[in-house]
């Protein structure tokens, strides 16, 4: 009788396909926690342990080189993956010196929101009541979402405050007339702000029967990239203090990831607005660079391992690339312009990000006439910087399902 089961020993090493890399919060810098781990989604990493080698230049007649010693470990490399929400927020949060807040404000029974013009600030201002600081927990700017299912509202917009008890909406979408009911409305602002709490995380890396643990991860950049025709990648460079093969996991249990849709470059990409203006033009890419200048690890005598991580400061700066129709970001350079630089990303089931610089600048712009019968494309490179009380970057979340 013939053989009908599986055929063993094809594969010439471990599959890739296989490898689970998940993540854990570190209460103590570079000790893996026990407990429940996240999955997370990629399509790659490249981590690796290396050891600086030293030989002392001793004089010798033998004509050989004098024998190596390891006087310093380094752990480190990047991880690629097709952004999805949910997936990456720990890393984001990691990168921002922040934790992702959950901010949900729901309507008092006493308070009416009204919506009036705000001349100072070009849009329509929601105001909730005289005294009352229902707004208290978003940031001083980013994007809102509000949801009611009487007055049938689901709307996400842009905004900026100014004081405790009114949000300003820069967003065209935004519904000129609005009733919305008492202690029936919820406005939901998960947020990261770029803050001051150092974030390390324990990376366990699956494969071939064993694990290899990670600790003392410290993600140094995270670059997140959106174009025509191509699916939105992330990769996030990450430190790491020391690595280690175990033969049984510190995971309690490893939650499944994200099982969000990919984001497109069709249904993913909402809008973008310039000081407060819906940009006009095409969008052909888009880039956001979070990441810590002057990071790095510190070493001292006793041990391979790095004995602490620097945190550096950080920075978030972008890029864009439109089909060129005027001079209006070009004037926006020219005559040194600041301000709010903000951008709505989808999936295809309806969750969002909000990106917002609060303090941004656009640079270095690049106009150019490529070729014969091309159509001219600007460049722009976007740099953040801190706004007194506003921080220098916001990132907002929202899912999908949204129970009002």
């Amino acid at each position: 009788m013939s053989f009908t089961g599986a055929t063993a020993g094809y594969s010439a090493g471990a599959q890739a396909n296989d490898v689970i890399v998940a993540i854990a919060a570190e209460a103590e810098y570079g000790t893996a926690p026990a407990g429940v781990y996240q999955r997370l989604r990629l399509t790659g990493e490249t981590f690796r342990c290396q050891r600086t080698r030293q030989r002392p230049e001793e004089l010798e007649s033998s004509w050989e080189a004098n024998a190596a010693v390891s006087v310093q470990q380094s752990v480190n490399g990047s991880l690629t993956g097709a952004v999805s929400f949910g997936t990456y927020d720990e890393l984001l949060a990691c990168v921002c010196g922040s934790s992702l807040e959950d901010v949900t404000v729901k309507m008092p029974t006493d308070v009416r929101p009204n919506v009036a013009p705000a001349a100072w600030a070009g849009g329509k201002m929601l105001i909730a009541t005289a005294g009352q600081n229902i707004w208290g927990g978003l940031a001083p700017c980013g994007f809102l979402r509000l949801v009611s299912a009487v007055d049938k509202l689901d709307v996400i917009f842009p905004y900026t405050t100014r004081g405790n008890d009114f949000v300003t909406p820069t967003a065209d979408s935004f519904p000129t007339a609005l009733g919305l009911l008492d202690g029936g409305t919820v406005g939901v602002c998960n947020q990261i702000v770029n803050g001051t709490t150092f974030r390390s995380l324990t990376f366990l890396e699956y494969l071939a029967g064993s694990v290899l643990t990670r600790t003392g991860g410290f993600v140094s950049q995270i670059q997140f990239t959106i174009g025509q025709g191509q699916f939105a990648t992330l990769t996030a460079d990450v430190n790491f203090r020391d690595e280690r093969r175990l033969e049984t996991t510190p995971a309690s249990e490893v939650k499944p990831a994200a099982p969000a849709f990919v984001i497109d470059p069709v249904s993913g990409w909402g809008n973008l607005w310039i000081d407060g203006v819906l940009l006009d033009a095409r969008v052909r890419q888009f880039q956001l660079t979070l990441s810590r200048d002057g990071s790095g690890q510190d070493y001292a005598m006793g041990q391979l391992a790095a004995a602490g991580q620097r945190a550096g400061s950080f920075m978030a700066a972008g890029q864009i690339q439109l089909f060129f129709r005027d001079f209006t970001q070009y004037q926006q350079f020219e005559s040194s312009w600041q301000g709010l630089i903000q951008v709505l990303l989808r999936d295809s089931s309806g969750n969002a990000y909000g990106l917002t610089w609060s303090n941004a600048s656009l640079q270095n712009p690049q106009i150019n006439a490529g070729s014969k019968n091309s159509t001219v494309v600007a460049t722009f490179d976007i740099e953040g910087n801190p706004n007194a009380g506003n921080g220098t970057f916001c990132l907002n979340a929202f899912p999908a399902e949204i129970n009002p």
